[in-house]
């Protein structure tokens, strides 16, 4: 027997069925179900769903669903993460490469970052990510086969390290990184037009002139996120 005026048969039924029974108004979630003893399983013969207006498993459903959306973005988040670090790592090599003026070293470190680039899987980043990433992914792809070509002609390298660079920084801007990146600009490079790069240290190591104007630049931008 229960009290009709502090409880409802509603209610009661529910609790129920969240325990893992399936009754005549409300049939068990199938995880309440399944954590049920072995002596305790029964043959499952109602195939109606607790009822969608019931507010109790209305709400349990949808925290459930928002926490699962939840993971999921902070699973592909973290995957965004790590795959672009690889990336970020190949293109700061390079770069410090042509800051020494280094021309086969750049073009060994064109090609890691190439493979780091061929490395992405498409599938596992998040959707601000993915579209800045097909929109820049040809040209990374022909900059980066560019300076792996040049060895021995830093100029050219360097010229296609701009390109690079404005791509690479698309990519950050949408990326959550673990450091800070400063976007840093020499304004002599380029015939007086100017040229960006990224770099992991505030301090300016200009990559395209190298020990000839090493400190000339300034930070434009500090990226952190």
């Amino acid at each position: 027997t229960y009290n009709s005026e502090k409880i409802s048969l509603d209610a009661i039924l529910k609790n129920v069925a969240l325990a893992g029974y399936d009754n005549e108004s409300f049939l068990a979630p199938d995880e309440a179900y399944n954590k049920l003893p072995g002596c305790c399983k029964y043959e499952r013969t109602q195939k109606q769903p607790v009822l969608k207006s019931d507010p109790v498993a209305g709400t349990i459903n949808k925290t459930q669903d928002h926490a699962h959306h939840q993971q999921d973005g902070m699973n592909k988040a973290t995957a965004d993460a790590n795959q672009l670090t690889a990336v970020f790592d190949g293109y700061f090599a390079l770069k410090d490469a042509l800051v020494k003026s280094e021309s086969d070293a750049a073009a060994v470190k064109a090609k890691d970052l190439k493979a780091a680039i061929d490395a992405i899987k498409m599938d596992q980043l998040t959707a601000d990510v993915h579209s800045a990433w097909m929109q820049v992914l040809n040209e990374l792809k022909k900059d980066v086969a560019d300076i792996a070509s040049n060895s021995g002609n830093l100029e050219k390298q360097r010229q296609s390290f701009t390109n690079l660079s404005k791509n690479v920084y698309a990519l950050v801007k949408v990326s959550k990184t673990s450091t800070p990146v400063y976007y840093q600009r020499c304004p002599m490079y380029n015939d007086g037009k100017g040229a960006n790069w990224l770099s992991r240290e505030s301090d300016i190591k200009n990559p395209y002139y190298g020990a000839q104007m090493l400190t000339c630049g300034n930070t434009l931008e500090t990226i952190k996120q």
